[in-house]
Protein backbone atom coordinates (compact mmCIF):
# COMPACT_ATOMS: atom_id res chain seq x y z
CA UNK A 1 0.00 0.00 0.00
CA UNK A 2 2.46 2.17 0.76
CA UNK A 3 4.31 1.72 -2.77
CA UNK A 4 1.17 2.25 -5.00
CA UNK A 5 0.15 6.22 -2.18
CA UNK A 6 3.63 7.14 -3.56
CA UNK A 7 3.61 6.06 -7.41
CA UNK A 8 0.15 7.89 -7.67
CA UNK A 9 -0.87 11.99 -7.42
CA UNK A 10 -3.30 11.58 -9.49
CA UNK A 11 -6.16 9.19 -8.57
CA UNK A 12 -6.70 7.77 -5.07
CA UNK A 13 -5.03 4.22 -3.95
CA UNK A 14 -6.97 1.06 -4.08
CA UNK A 15 -8.42 -0.95 -1.29
CA UNK A 16 -6.16 -3.64 -0.03
CA UNK A 17 -8.82 -6.27 -1.15
CA UNK A 18 -9.28 -5.12 -4.17
CA UNK A 19 -5.39 -5.22 -4.94
CA UNK A 20 -5.48 -8.20 -3.81
CA UNK A 21 -8.24 -9.67 -6.05
CA UNK A 22 -6.49 -9.17 -9.30
CA UNK A 23 -3.72 -11.41 -7.43
CA UNK A 24 -5.73 -14.21 -5.97
CA UNK A 25 -7.09 -14.30 -9.80
CA UNK A 26 -3.43 -14.47 -11.45
CA UNK A 27 -1.01 -14.62 -9.37
CA UNK A 28 1.73 -15.86 -11.71
CA UNK A 29 1.47 -12.80 -13.87
CA UNK A 30 1.69 -10.79 -10.68
CA UNK A 31 5.26 -9.89 -9.68
CA UNK A 32 7.26 -7.81 -7.16
CA UNK A 33 10.81 -6.24 -6.93
CA UNK A 34 12.75 -7.01 -3.42
CA UNK A 35 15.93 -4.59 -2.69
CA UNK A 36 18.07 -6.07 0.18
CA UNK A 37 14.90 -7.95 1.89
CA UNK A 38 12.67 -5.30 1.15
CA UNK A 39 9.62 -4.99 -1.76
CA UNK A 40 10.28 -1.40 -3.54
CA UNK A 41 8.11 -2.28 -6.68
CA UNK A 42 5.41 -4.22 -7.89
CA UNK A 43 3.57 -5.19 -11.34
CA UNK A 44 -0.27 -6.79 -11.12
CA UNK A 45 -1.71 -8.19 -14.37
CA UNK A 46 -4.85 -10.60 -14.62
CA UNK A 47 -6.43 -12.27 -17.70
CA UNK A 48 -9.21 -10.38 -19.43
CA UNK A 49 -11.91 -10.89 -22.17
CA UNK A 50 -12.93 -7.51 -23.26
CA UNK A 51 -11.32 -4.46 -24.79
CA UNK A 52 -13.08 -2.23 -22.29
CA UNK A 53 -10.36 -2.31 -19.45
CA UNK A 54 -12.07 -2.94 -16.13
CA UNK A 55 -13.30 -0.21 -13.45
CA UNK A 56 -10.64 0.84 -11.09
CA UNK A 57 -11.34 0.44 -7.77
CA UNK A 58 -13.38 -2.77 -8.28
CA UNK A 59 -12.74 -6.51 -7.41
CA UNK A 60 -11.97 -8.45 -10.22
CA UNK A 61 -14.57 -10.79 -10.82
CA UNK A 62 -14.19 -14.71 -11.03
CA UNK A 63 -15.91 -14.63 -15.11
CA UNK A 64 -12.89 -12.25 -16.77
CA UNK A 65 -10.25 -15.13 -18.06
CA UNK A 66 -9.85 -13.94 -21.95
CA UNK A 67 -7.00 -14.18 -24.25
CA UNK A 68 -6.18 -10.59 -23.06
CA UNK A 69 -3.84 -9.96 -20.33
CA UNK A 70 -4.60 -6.89 -18.45
CA UNK A 71 -1.72 -4.68 -17.07
CA UNK A 72 -3.65 -3.13 -14.50
CA UNK A 73 -0.67 -1.94 -12.18
CA UNK A 74 2.97 -0.83 -12.24
CA UNK A 75 4.14 0.99 -9.23
CA UNK A 76 7.82 1.78 -7.77
CA UNK A 77 9.07 3.07 -4.73
CA UNK A 78 10.67 6.63 -5.20
CA UNK A 79 14.34 5.72 -4.19
CA UNK A 80 13.88 2.75 -6.75
CA UNK A 81 12.91 5.17 -9.90
CA UNK A 82 15.75 5.33 -12.42
CA UNK A 83 17.34 1.98 -11.72
CA UNK A 84 15.35 -0.40 -14.76
CA UNK A 85 12.84 -1.57 -12.21
CA UNK A 86 9.85 -1.22 -14.41
CA UNK A 87 11.71 -2.06 -17.30
CA UNK A 88 12.53 -5.36 -15.92
CA UNK A 89 9.04 -6.14 -14.47
CA UNK A 90 7.35 -4.90 -17.59
CA UNK A 91 9.38 -7.23 -19.96
CA UNK A 92 8.85 -10.21 -18.01
CA UNK A 93 5.24 -9.61 -18.00
CA UNK A 94 5.84 -9.74 -22.59
CA UNK A 95 7.51 -12.71 -22.03
CA UNK A 96 5.25 -14.33 -19.83
CA UNK A 97 2.28 -12.75 -21.81
CA UNK A 98 4.08 -14.51 -25.20
CA UNK A 99 4.97 -17.50 -23.48
CA UNK A 100 0.92 -18.22 -22.49
CA UNK A 101 -0.33 -17.41 -25.76
CA UNK A 102 -1.86 -14.49 -24.88
CA UNK A 103 -3.01 -12.47 -28.37
CA UNK A 104 -2.69 -9.24 -26.52
CA UNK A 105 -1.72 -6.84 -23.60
CA UNK A 106 -4.20 -4.17 -22.08
CA UNK A 107 -3.60 -0.83 -19.92
CA UNK A 108 -4.67 2.11 -19.19
CA UNK A 109 -2.14 4.95 -19.18
CA UNK A 110 -2.29 7.78 -16.30
CA UNK A 111 -0.29 10.65 -15.29
CA UNK A 112 1.66 10.98 -18.60
CA UNK A 113 2.74 7.57 -19.04
CA UNK A 114 1.71 6.94 -22.96
CA UNK A 115 5.91 7.58 -23.73
CA UNK A 116 6.65 4.84 -21.13
CA UNK A 117 4.27 2.34 -22.62
CA UNK A 118 5.45 2.93 -26.01
CA UNK A 119 9.03 2.45 -25.13
CA UNK A 120 7.53 -1.60 -24.67
CA UNK A 121 5.71 -1.07 -28.40
CA UNK A 122 2.10 0.10 -26.60
CA UNK A 123 0.27 2.06 -28.73
CA UNK A 124 -3.40 4.26 -28.16
CA UNK A 125 -6.64 2.05 -28.53
CA UNK A 126 -8.67 5.02 -29.04
CA UNK A 127 -12.03 2.74 -28.60
CA UNK A 128 -13.38 2.42 -26.43
CA UNK A 129 -12.13 5.06 -23.93
CA UNK A 130 -11.09 4.24 -20.38
CA UNK A 131 -13.64 4.66 -17.82
CA UNK A 132 -13.56 7.73 -16.10
CA UNK A 133 -12.41 5.95 -12.65
CA UNK A 134 -8.83 6.29 -14.48
CA UNK A 135 -9.05 9.62 -14.05
CA UNK A 136 -8.68 12.86 -16.65
CA UNK A 137 -6.37 12.41 -19.34
CA UNK A 138 -6.19 8.41 -19.30
CA UNK A 139 -5.34 6.53 -22.44
CA UNK A 140 -5.94 3.08 -23.36
CA UNK A 141 -3.20 1.36 -24.62
CA UNK A 142 -2.95 -1.99 -26.07
CA UNK A 143 0.17 -4.46 -27.44
CA UNK A 144 -0.35 -6.87 -29.82
CA UNK A 145 1.96 -10.16 -29.33
CA UNK A 146 3.01 -12.32 -32.12
CA UNK A 147 1.72 -15.32 -32.01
Amino acid sequence: MAIQAQAYRSIAPEPLATLKSKWEHSPQSCFAYAHHGEITAYLLAHSWNSHEPPKLYAPVDKNIAGDILFLHDLAIMRESAKRGIGTQLVKHLLDYAQAQGFARVLLVAIQDSCTYWEKFGFTLQEHPPANETYGTGAMVMVKILNK
